[in-house]
């Protein structure tokens, strides 16, 4: 039996665990805070991670907790359009918490589940060692000594009660406001919720003086951002720096590979970094599934690393000119 030692609990290792059948792999799953507060922010699905989710039969469960996404539209600050696009069909926004649980309920019982801290990944002797431990994955920077790096900027997020449909009439998809070197997006969610979410360049701020500076810098935009800014609370608001991966050659390093955010963490403009993480999981245990271990990782890599990486260059580009935009 092969042994698999997976670091990180997230979308990807989840997923990973959950598609690696139970008679042929020894899987042990290290995440260090299982039972943390998930703000329900949503996240994009995009049809190939529906396809992903297909594989570990959990795809329909997953649509029963979303919404559709049926589209995106960008604006200036003063309201005039750049631009707008339709959604693939079976594109969907999924709230983290219920992403997270759906996957975790699909992972067999024989996983062995160790909450504890990985410091370093050599300890571990499994015959692969997967870092699924997100932008500041312990396993890249121990195998390939590649560090994250910050981008200089940040990102607010959180999710206000009452439906876009209540709050926003006549908006039915994703709507983003560009301009005074920053964007504020507005998008469906479930439960009667709205979600939001902004970016400027990074400053130091608490949710509350981040609501506080929203407030003050978004008062000239349209009037859907006013709001949602005046419901946003500050126990419902997210703030961190955007940070990223740095450009890896590849995701493989002798028995370690990379998942997910660890291997391609990139800004959230385009709304891939779930889509891709769930396809890596997928990819890799198919792999693991039809070739012995070193062949399957290399396979996987081949599959992936271009893609990832790629995505990755494309979000940042998108954000640059976002935040760059009159």
């Amino acid at each position: 039996m092969v042994a698999i030692d997976i670091i990180g609990g997230g979308v990807a290792g989840l997923a990973l665990a959950a598609g690696l059948d139970p008679q042929r792999f020894e899987v042990r799953l290290h995440e260090r805070a299982p039972d943390r507060r998930e703000l329900a922010t949503v996240y994009g699905l995009w049809p190939h991670a529906l396809r992903a989710l297909q594989m570990l039969g959990v795809d329909e469960k997953v649509r029963a907790c979303s919404h559709p996404a049926l589209g995106a539209a960008v604006s200036t600050s003063a309201g005039r359009s750049i631009g707008r696009t339709r959604a693939p069909d079976d594109s969907w926004l999924v709230p983290r918490p219920d992403l997270l649980r759906v996957l975790a309920e699909a992972v067999p019982p024989t996983v062995q589940r160790f909450t504890h801290a990985i410091l370093d990944p050599a300890t571990l002797d499994g015959d692969v060692v997967v870092g699924a431990d997100g932008v500041h994955s312990v396993t890249r920077a121990a195998a390939w000594n590649r560090p994250a790096r910050r981008t200089g900027a940040m990102a607010f997020r959180g999710v206000v009660d009452g439906s876009i449909e209540d709050l926003v009439p006549g908006q039915q998809g994703l709507h983003e406001f560009w301009g005074r070197g920053s964007l504020f997006g507005i998008s469906p969610n479930t439960g009667g919720r709205t979600n939001w979410f902004a970016s400027t360049r990074e400053f130091r701020a608490t949710p509350e003086e981040a609501l506080e500076w929203s407030r003050r810098h978004f008062a000239g935009f349209p009037t859907p951002v006013h709001t949602v800014l005046k419901r946003a609370e500050p126990g419902h608001t997210l703030v961190n720096p955007i940070v990223e991966t740095p450009m890896l050659r590849s995701l493989v390093r002798g028995r370690h590979v990379l998942v997910g955010d660890a291997a391609h963490a990139m800004s959230p403009n385009l709304g891939r970094g779930a889509c891709e993480a769930l396809v890596d999981a997928a990819t890799l245990a198919q792999c693991l599934s039809t070739l012995a271990p070193a062949d399957a990782l290399r396979a996987y890599e081949r599959r992936r690393l271009i893609r990832g990486q790629t995505l990755r260059l494309a979000s940042g580009a998108v954000r640059r000119v976002a935040l760059h935009w009159p």
